[in-house]
């Protein structure tokens, strides 16, 4: 190994920059100290990449104060400003370990590294800075104060705000500037008084107003409101910034008063304003003026909005849009003629927010629409405004390509409810199309359209399983007792699905008997239906169950089993501890997982001590399932086997599941 490292320590000097980067990985792998002062060097080459490797490697390094000591050193290298640079950014990855040596350093270094010190304290942003920080505020070079400045902004330490406040009073704007955007990170509302105070002055307006955006004050809404009506073109933009970001940062309870305020102030040259904003190369710009349009609900831009739609401020578009309520309409339909897909969409959704007349026309003209987003979007739409009359126009897209369209289409019949469509949906019953069929009795089961039921029941036996099970969902959707028969004989599907989906309807009668029907599906073929049954029982509670839980127990498959044990544990009954106990000799982990976890929903202190020894088991999984019921049932006996686990087991989870434990024994004496 020595052999290799001399090797890479000559390669070091070579030519090939590739060379010398590689090189410096096999010396980064050896993490020896040895080489610290070789890699530092490194940092110097006047290849970047290789600057950025060496850097890599000795943030790699054991981190301690000679490292530091080295790092800081290699900022007083004059003549070498990519070593100086490296070394700044290798401090900075090294963290809080540098404050103390940097620290003794700023005290004493010459301007410039002082300078280069105080930047990386304020990427550490260690509070232990700060004092020294402070001091230098009034250091006699310019470029030490504006960085001890910014530093006391990126530490957020309210000890600084006090310190820097009497700055903002600076004849350098410079400094000025710095500290306010010093405060600005702060965010402490000792500020707010001094930033309002400085508002109008020469130089510092935009970053002022931008500042006092960030409070939530009400104080800091006058400036910002006397800078967007009154301000030139650039301070119009900060207070439109700042406008939008106070708002955002305001309790909900104060909109209502910014709104006021605003009004009280918009006039025709600010609508102008906002208006050519939304053309501005600077985005935050843009959103600002499209919010503060819609707040004002002024109509004069929508047509430009409209065209926002489909852009990265589509929704704060739509907002504006929604607030600008019916004065847009003409708007949206004409641009509905030309517009692309998206803005379509977008259009087709302030339609249904407007719920008019107009708007049902047009968007039945969507429904028609080539993109099926578009098509979607508009039976929503009519769906929500529930204009009976729309629903002729909906019931095609029953047989759109894309079945979102479809299960749109079918939402917004129910919504509509127009019973001139009840005949046109029946016989659809008879289409040649299977996917049509189950989408027109899915439209009669959510209308609950009692003249449909016959024709419903009959399609229990059509030869599609999906359509049989939709008319099962659909009878489901009725809850009376007209519906049952038909349930009922769906139990005995020939399709699986078609049998759960019957089963989840049926239990949910309560009136129905129902431990009579379902006894051919405790040895149903599907597992699905067995533990869908064993789920239902759990569900009803019917002492009757309990028979029949027990024997699922001997099911064939861990699935029903553990269906079977999770519906025993809604019972609570400490009957079930014996049988269920049973079942953790079963070969299968995840059966002995969820009998172990049931018992200890159950609450049977009795099991505790049988369950403890489960605390050892190889897997993760029940070792966790012990723990967890032992907590449940405060056997203080095991926390000293429970505290093992949550110290030394190898699985995370377990630990955490111990530690649960744990907590919960805790309140037990």
């Amino acid at each position: 190994m020595e052999i290799e490292a001399q090797q890479s320590l000559k390669e070091l000097q070579d030519k090939n920059p590739e060379v010398r980067l590689h090189a410096i990985e096999k010396l980064a792998r050896y993490k020896d100290p040895k080489y610290t002062t070789y890699l530092i060097d490194m940092m110097g080459d006047p290849e970047w990449r290789v600057r950025k490797t060496a850097v890599v490697a000795v943030t790699g390094l054991e981190r301690n104060e000679a490292l530091v000591e080295q790092l800081i050193q290699a900022l007083y290298q004059e003549g070498n400003v990519g070593k100086r640079n490296a070394a700044e950014e290798a401090l900075n990855h090294i963290g809080p370990i540098s404050i103390f040596p940097l620290l003794a350093h700023v005290r004493t270094a010459n301007k410039d590294v002082k300078k280069m010190i105080i930047e990386v304290l304020g990427e550490i942003a260690d509070a232990g800075a700060v004092p020294d920080l402070v001091k230098l505020l009034s250091d006699p070079d310019e470029n030490v104060r504006l960085a001890a400045i910014e530093s006391l902004g990126k530490h957020r330490d309210p000890r600084a705000v006090e310190s820097l406040i009497p700055l903002l009073q600076n004849d350098n704007t410079l400094v000025c500037f710095t500290t306010v955007k010093a405060l600005e990170r702060l965010g402490d509302q000792r500020a707010v008084d001094p930033l309002i105070r400085i508002a109008g002055r020469k130089g510092v307006e935009r970053v002022v107003l931008e500042a006092l955006g960030t409070f939530a004050y009400p104080a800091v809404l006058d400036p910002i409101l006397t800078g967007l009506r009154e301000g030139t073109a650039r301070i119009k933009e900060s207070a439109l910034k700042a406008l939008v970001d106070h708002s955002e940062r305001a309790p909900v309870e104060r909109h209502g008063e910014i709104l006021d305020r605003l009004r009280s102030n918009y006039d025709p040259k600010t609508a102008v304003f906002l208006t050519e904003s939304l053309d501005h190369p600077d985005e935050k710009t843009q959103r600002a003026a499209v919010k503060v349009l819609g707040w004002m609900e002024d109509s004069t831009a929508a047509a430009r909005i409209v065209k926002m739609i489909d852009g990265p401020f589509r929704e704060e578009a739509l907002e504006a849009l929604r607030r600008m309520k019916q004065s847009t309409m003409d708007v949206l339909l004409q641009t509905m003629v030309t517009a692309n897909e998206v803005t379509r969409e977008g259009i087709a959704q302030l339609l249904g927010d407007a719920g008019t007349r107009r708007s049902v026309n047009a968007l039945i003209h969507l429904l028609a629409d080539p993109n099926g987003h578009v098509r979607q979007t508009a039976a929503q739409s009519l769906g929500r405004i529930q204009d009976p009359l729309a629903a002729k126009a909906v019931l095609d897209l029953l047989e759109d390509e894309y079945v979102s369209v479809q299960e749109s289409a079918i939402q917004a019949l129910s919504l509509l409810k127009n019973p001139e469509i009840l005949s046109r949906l029946m016989n659809l019953l008879e289409s040649k199309k299977a996917r049509l069929r189950c989408n027109a009795i899915k439209v009669l089961g959510k209308m609950n359209a009692a003249d449909a039921l016959p024709k419903l029941s009959f399609c229990l036996k059509d030869e599609d399983p999906a359509v049989r099970r939709a008319a099962v969902e659909a009878l489901s959707e009725f809850r009376t007792a007209a519906a049952l028969p038909g349930l009922v004989i769906a139990l005995a599907d020939e399709d699986s699905t078609v049998r759960l989906a019957a089963l989840s309807a049926v239990a949910r009668h309560r009136e129905v008997d129902f431990i009579r029907h379902i006894d051919p599906l405790l040895t149903d073929e599907s597992i699905w239906v067995r533990s869908a049954v064993a789920k239902a029982l759990g569900e009803r509670k019917d002492e009757s169950a309990k028979t029949l839980l027990l024997g699922m127990l001997k099911d064939r498959v861990g699935a029903v089993q553990i269906a079977a044990m999770e519906a025993m544990g809604r019972f609570r009954d400490r009957g079930f501890s014996d049988p269920i106990f049973e079942m953790t000799t079963s070969p299968d982990p995840d059966v002995v997982k969820s009998a172990i976890t049931v018992l200890g929903e159950i609450g049977d202190p009795s099991v505790a001590r049988r369950i403890q020894v489960f605390l050892n088991h190889t897997n993760w999984g029940i070792r966790a399932a012990a723990a967890q019921s032992l907590g449940r049932l405060g056997d203080t006996a095991a926390r000293e086997s429970i505290e093992k686990l949550a110290k030394d087991d190898p699985d995370r989870l377990v630990q955490q599941t111990a530690q649960l434990a744990l907590a919960q024994l805790a309140t037990k004496p």
